[in-house]
């Protein structure tokens, strides 16, 4: 199967520095399979407790071997975590419920999960075909298209740091108010285009407009 680097979900350390807290102080973390398992290893990333190598990209709360500070993990649903993060001395949530919060993982986070060079992080979105597709060109030419600069600029402006590229891009640029929404707005034509259907995943795919729009600019005559 051939995969392409597409998208990642932050998930970020965020923590009430003026709260009072009890001892042991707790750390909230989402408590469903995946993003417990992110959780941890976020809070390992961070200095905070040791897991047992063994458990590789999928720990569980069993396989917290040490605490490095008097601290307690405390497993909750996710979408709670940001109107009870009071609760807690730090949460590890994801993008996706901290932005609707207001809370910016620039600005808020301790410490934010984000992709490596070296491949390190595998919770990333990815653009996968078939092997039989693997050297399909309109296939080659979609990736690509999607992962320009245009592409990652309407990642990182639309969904205010709830995605980040994980590919590479320039993060020193500047765009214009209301760009965002002209592009969700884009509508191709597809007569006389190559059409591909492209399977999706969950409900912020609105970068797919900004793709259609780097082929057609392109003239590259598809169709997504």
């Amino acid at each position: 199967m051939k995969k392409f680097i597409a998208i990642l979900s932050v998930l970020a350390i965020l923590a009430l520095s003026t709260a009072a807290l009890a001892e042991p102080i707790l750390i909230g973390i989402p408590d469903d399979g995946t993003n417990l398992s992110r959780g941890i290893k976020l809070l390992e990333t961070a200095g905070l407790l040791e897991v047992d190598p063994e458990a590789g990209y999928t720990p569980e709360i069993k396989d917290i071997t040490k605490y490095l500070y008097d601290i307690e993990v405390s497993p909750v649903s996710a979408n709670t975590l940001t109107s009870t993060l009071a609760d807690y001395g730090a949460a590890t949530i994801n993008g996706t419920y901290a932005i609707p919060f207001g809370l910016i993982p620039s600005r808020d986070g301790l410490i934010i999960e984000k992709q490596s060079e070296s491949g390190d992080n595998p919770y990333v979105n990815i653009i996968v075909a078939r092997t039989a597709d693997a050297d399909n060109e309109t296939y080659k030419t979609i990736v690509e298209a999607y992962q320009t600069q245009y592409v990652a600029e309407f990642l990182l402006e639309n969904y205010s740091e709830a995605f980040f590229p994980a590919f590479a891009y320039d993060a020193d640029y500047t765009v214009e108010e209301g760009w965002t929404d002209s592009v969700v707005a884009y509508e191709s034509d597809k007569e006389g285009k190559t059409v591909v259907k492209v399977g999706v995943c969950g409900a912020n795919n609105d970068q797919w407009k900004a793709v259609q729009q780097v082929l057609d600019e392109e003239e590259a005559g598809i169709y997504i």
